[in-house]
This record gives structure tokens, sequence and C-alpha cells, in this order.
């Protein structure tokens, strides 16, 4: 289990460096921050509405809600991917 977290952490921080990368690289940070904001925001919006039809759900709290708004899509498939393990 322990490989696990250091790996979701190893992931997550190549992520959120290659987010930051891209958002400088594109001229429009803002933007593309945003647009990656609001894409995790309906993503966990999504798996909250669809979680009594799949079973599969993830506890609404803040750290949640920052890393799916932080991270956009990706941020959200990875925690229900933690969600799996632990």
């Amino acid at each position: 289990m322990q490989f696990v977290k250091v790996f979701c952490i190893i992931l997550l921080a190549v992520y959120s460096s290659a987010l930051l990368y891209y958002c400088i690289k594109s001229g429009k940070f803002f933007k593309t921050l945003l647009v990656s904001t609001l894409s995790g925001t309906a993503v966990m919006i999504a798996v909250d509405l669809l979680s009594a039809f799949t079973g599969v759900s993830l506890p609404l709290n803040p750290y949640t809600a920052v890393g799916g708004a932080l991270f956009g899509v990706p941020g959200v498939l990875g925690l229900l991917t933690l969600r799996l393990f632990f």
C-alpha cells in the first residue's frame, strides 16, 4: 500500500507540473486554469449525481473539492482511483 501512496503523490506532482507548464506555455494562463477548474468541478458534480445509480461516490469535503477543482478531470480520476485502494 505504501507504494501506491508514493506513486499517487509522484503522479500528482508530475500532473501539476505539466498543467502549470501548459498554462504558461499557452499564453492564456487564467483561461486555461479556469477551464481546468470548471471541468473538474463539473465532473465532481456528475460523480455525485450519478452515485445513486453507479454506487461510486466521492466524499465531498474541502480536500476533494480543492483536488478536483485544482487538478481538473485527471484529479477527480485520481481521487476515484485512491478511493478504490483506501
